[in-house]
């Protein structure tokens, strides 16, 4: 074996080059707005309790002046740590020198913000404990090459005694003039990056100047930084925190959340305190103690703030910020940002429209921990948290508090009248739609006040009634359609228990073949070898072929019986009414669910006279028991008793189905208002609201009706049907 021959070998250092510093700077943060809000928290890290901001622009020059009087830094500081691109200094520091805040600079790239705010860097800092002014000038024009290393451009640092105060002061100058546009998002990001909670520093104060020739709102302007005022004028408010319980049997985490709901819409209206409790599925975790407060606002009432004109205030209005999060008490980008809908709300309200509130109607805080305990890692971009399990779990949480401020909400629009009237049911709109009898009346008003005679009058009246009875046939058509779609939706929810449990047969039947034909194989050698079939070896053989065969033969079977309990779902032609046994779809409906109700530990029983028939739509009755039983199903997860139980009476002019279980209930109002029944009106976190709204609608086309009863041990429901 020849040895390689070595023509050239050395050691060598990775060598950066001098654009790299400026790859670090605008590379990683987006635009100036972050860069000044870079500067601001590096300030509050140096324990400053005021900073100033001030920016002037004349036609060819820009210039922005950054002042703190924190602790500043010496010589070494600047020349060891400052100038170290990326250092873990404060990684390791955790909290500020003297004040002891939780830092928020913990990348070591701040610094570098500076590069994309201007051409020219002058920096002073004074040193708290000695007064010595140490001072660098960085011209990053001169990192535009790449051609030069790092190390071949150099800095000047010097140090002197001087007069100067504590603290921290950046002159940067460049040639970029910045639109008033920019201007109002530079103050609108400085507004939203301060919390206004309580319990975080209020000891940190921002300043902010502004000199632009050529504008007129900016031309000498100036402003001491405070939150948005538009939260103090809320229509609701949700506040509280959120905690961690333990695990359940399954490994899912379990929260306890403490909240209150405040209405300002009406005077005299208590807050209302909920405890909930939270739990997270698999794919999401708990990331620490949370606390919100959220603010809520209906766009269609009237929002007027006590020191602006009723214009104003809706302005002020169209700039709700959205749901930020805190930490350590600043906000985290670009959580809260107009237009920055990481909750979701928009696709939840577009769901269900009745109920739930969009990103711009809500504005508010969520508190996190750092890093360390609440595992909300963020991005190295600056722009929000790696979107983790953990933060799929604050997600998760942040909603189901917003849901109970929904759900109060609704029940209280409803009650004054606010957003419209009680829906209607569909049926009751299409039987208003189809009845001409106000026509009739207001036209017969008219040929009065006309002194038209009578008889012109009930020729009219004949042509209307006419063309109403034409419409009747299509009317009823719109019915059967409106029916067949509410049967997709609810052979949606039912398909979807189907995927998940036809897994295991189909993979039965999938692996099934391969075992029959190698025992097949060996059963033939076998034989061909003269052995008896009484022969032990191969009586189990058989026995295993068998048994296979057997399996396919019931595996095969659970998806005929329950694809023929869904073909009356997915039927596109609606039949006339026959006479059944109300037990039937009841029982398919329960056979449909069997897997989840063996999951879940729920047992049920069917009591009464149960032989009892009706003359009307199966399928409908199979929609309603689907939905009753979904819900059930749901709302029993955590109980410890899980039972359903449906009660037959067959009276002398009706059928009552009397429907029990024994989940969480219904409140005591929902039930007074019986408000469970309107499209869109749900309590689960995700749900559409239209399970109910449903089995109510398929009953009134059965000549029949659904209410929900007072229950202390769970939900009850009387559905009342009216004999022929």
């Amino acid at each position: 074996m020849s040895l390689k021959k070595i023509l050239e070998s050395g050691y060598f250092y990775i060598k950066p080059a001098a654009n790299h510093i400026l790859t670090i700077g605008k590379g990683i943060i987006k635009d100036p707005y972050t860069a000044i809000l870079e500067l601001v928290k590096n300030s509050y890290d140096a324990d400053a309790e005021n900073v100033y901001i001030k920016l002037s622009f004349t036609e060819n020059k820009a210039r922005i002046i950054i002042e703190d009087d924190g602790h500043g830094m010496n010589y070494r500081i600047v020349t060891e740590k400052w100038m170290v691109p990326s250092t873990q200094d404060k990684l390791r520091q955790r909290k500020s020198k003297i004040k002891r805040r939780p830092l928020q600079g913990r990348k070591g790239i701040g610094r570098y913000a500076s590069s994309i705010l201007g051409d020219d860097l002058l920096m002073k800092t004074t040193d708290a404990d000695t007064f010595v002014t140490t001072e660098l000038y960085l011209d990053w024009t001169e990192f535009l090459s790449d051609s030069k290393f790092l190390e071949d451009i150099e800095i000047l640092i010097e140090s002197y005694s001087s007069n100067n105060s504590k603290g921290t002061y950046l002159d940067i100058t460049g040639t970029r003039i910045w639109t008033d546009y920019e201007i109002n998002e530079l103050i609108s990001s400085l507004r939203r990056l301060l919390s206004p909670f309580d319990d975080i520093d209020s000891d940190f104060n921002i300043y902010l100047e502004i000199k632009k020739n050529n504008s007129e709102k900016y031309i000498d302007f100036s402003e001491k930084i405070k939150p948005l005022p538009v939260l103090e004028y809320y229509h609701y408010r949700i506040y509280g925190t959120i905690d961690f319980i333990g695990e359940d049997e399954k490994g899912n985490n379990v929260l306890f959340s403490s909240l209150i709901i405040e209405n300002k819409s009406l005077k005299n209206i208590l807050p209302v305190k909920i405890e909930k409790r939270i739990t997270l599925n698999n794919e999401s975790k708990y990331s620490s103690q949370i606390k919100l407060d959220i603010r809520a606002f209906d766009l269609d009432e009237e929002f007027k703030m006590s020191d602006l004109t009723q214009e104003e205030s809706k302005k002020q209005l169209k700039e709700l910020p959205g749901v930020a999060v805190i930490k350590d008490g600043f906000r985290v980008r670009p959580y809260g940002d107009k237009k920055v809908d990481w909750l979701g709300l928009n696709e939840r309200r577009f769901n269900n429209p009745t109920l739930r509130l969009s990103n711009n109607q809500v504005a508010g805080f969520i508190t996190v921990l750092q890093e360390e305990e609440s595992h909300l890692e963020e991005k190295a971009s600056r722009e929000g948290f790696k979107e983790n399990e953990y933060y799929e779990g604050l997600v998760t949480i942040i909603r189901s508090c917003l849901s109970e401020l929904e759900l109060l909400r609704q029940k209280f629009r409803k009650q004054h009248n606010k957003g419209g009237r009680k829906p209607k049911s569909l049926n009751e709109q299409i039987d208003n739609v189809a009845n001409f009898d106000s026509l009739n009346n207001k036209i017969h008003s008219l040929f009065k006040e006309s002194n038209l005679s009578e008889e012109v009058f009930t020729k009219v009246k004949k042509v209307i009634d006419e063309e109403a009875k034409a419409k009747e046939e299509e009317f009823e058509e719109i019915k059967k359609t409106i029916a067949r779609y509410q049967g997709q939706v609810t052979l949606g929810k039912i398909l979807t228990v189907v995927f998940h449990e036809g897994r295991k047969p189909l993979n039965a039947l999938k692996q099934h073949p391969s075992f029959i034909k190698a025992w097949g194989q060996d059963f033939i050698k076998a034989v061909e070898k003269d052995q008896l079939l009484n022969d032990k070896n191969l009586k189990i053989l058989y026995d295993k072929i068998l048994d296979r065969l057997n399996d396919n033969k019931s595996q095969a079977e659970f998806f005929i019986n329950i694809f023929k309990k869904l073909e009356p779902l997915a039927n596109t032609k609606r039949a006339s009414p026959k006479e059944f046994e109300i037990a039937t779809p009841l029982m398919n409906s329960f056979k449909i669910f069997e897997s989840e109700l063996i999951k879940n530990s729920i047992t049920y029983s069917i009591e009464g006279d149960t032989w009892v028939k009706f003359v009307g739509w199966e399928i409908d009755f199979q929609l309603i028991f689907t939905n009753l039983i979904e819900n059930s199903i749901y709302w029993m997860r955590d109980s410890h008793e899980k039972n359903i139980k449906i009660n037959f009476s067959d009276l002398e002019d009706k059928i009552v189905i009397d429907y029990q279980d024994t989940g969480t209930g219904i409140d005591e109002e929902n039930i007074t208002n019986q408000d469970i029944f309107d499209p869109g009106f749900t309590t689960k976190d995700e749900g559409s609201g239209l399970g109910l709204s449903i089995a109510g609608e398929a009953l009134e086309r059965n000549n029949g009706k659904i209410e929900a009863l007072s229950s202390a041990n769970g939900a009850n429901f009387i559905i009342k049907l009216n004999k022929p």
